[in-house]
């Protein structure tokens, strides 16, 4: 069953010519894209920098409107769609405030969307850094007293928080080392199903994508030139620039 449909999206932004205000300029960001993300499945998205996936990633999350085309999400999967959809951010450093405690951030989305009384808060909290790794002494630090890696984790928990069916992962390993990364998308693994959660992950990583993802979309310049299953995508590309993004990945 498809959680989420895109019909012929197309996505333009106008910009101003020159350092004065001249005539608009219109750059299109996304060209007429058909995609389904099936629950409970992982839909991985791939393509260069400027091919337009955090603009789809965007359109997912009803964060902007498409210049043409349909989004439909089955109303009886995300009834309530701003607890139900949630994003996870590459960079770790920018995403949490450095002024909340660890506490006040992933109790925030529990409180906003009535999931939790607040004398249950810091049970539910120390819970759900448990299940991302976390010690339960994490809860009254700050964000600056952890690495990369704890960041990430902390930024998991708190997209968890509301109870989300679908998350959006962009890039989200991308600014750690290896090691972290590794043990990262070992947890987004244990987390989709243990919470039965779909996943969109969008990465120019295609050992994670091979790993994590069931099928594939790939961008590039807007167009979607290709989608299949993970492993014929990947293992067979059939577009010239598919197979450019294999050959590049086996040499790296």
């Amino acid at each position: 069953m498809a959680l989420l449909e895109l019909k012929n999206i197309s996505k333009s932004f106008y910009l101003n010519e020159g350092f004065w205000k001249g005539p608009l300029r219109s750059i299109s960001a996304l060209k007429d894209i058909d995609l389904s993300v099936e629950e409970f499945k992982t839909l991985g998205v791939v393509g260069e920098s400027g091919s337009g996936k955090t603009t789809l990633a965007k359109i997912m999350l009803r964060l902007i409107v498409p210049t043409s085309g349909e989004v439909y999400f089955d109303p009886g999967l995300l009834p309530y769609f701003r607890r139900d959809a949630q994003i996870i951010f590459q960079n770790p450093y920018n995403s949490l405030n450095p002024k909340m405690r660890i506490i006040e951030a992933v109790a925030e989305p529990m409180l906003i969307h009535g999931i939790a009384a607040r004398k249950e808060i810091p049970g539910r909290v120390a819970e759900l850094l448990k299940t991302c790794g976390l010690a339960e002494d994490s809860l009254d630090r700050y964000p600056h007293e952890f690495s990369g890696g704890q960041r990430q984790r902390i930024a998991i928990a708190r997209a968890l928080a509301s109870r989300p069916k679908f998350l959006i992962l962009d890039e989200p390993v991308s600014s750690l080392d290896l090691t972290i990364q590794a043990k990262l998308v070992d947890l987004f693994l244990e987390l989709r199903d243990k919470f039965k959660l779909t996943y969109v992950f969008i990465s120019h990583n295609l050992a994670l994508i091979k790993k994590t993802c069931d099928t594939v979309a790939v961008l590039r310049g807007g167009l979607l030139v290709e989608k299949g299953e993970a492993c014929q995508v990947l293992q067979s590309p059939r577009h010239p620039y598919t197979r450019q993004l294999v050959e590049a990945a086996r040499e790296a």
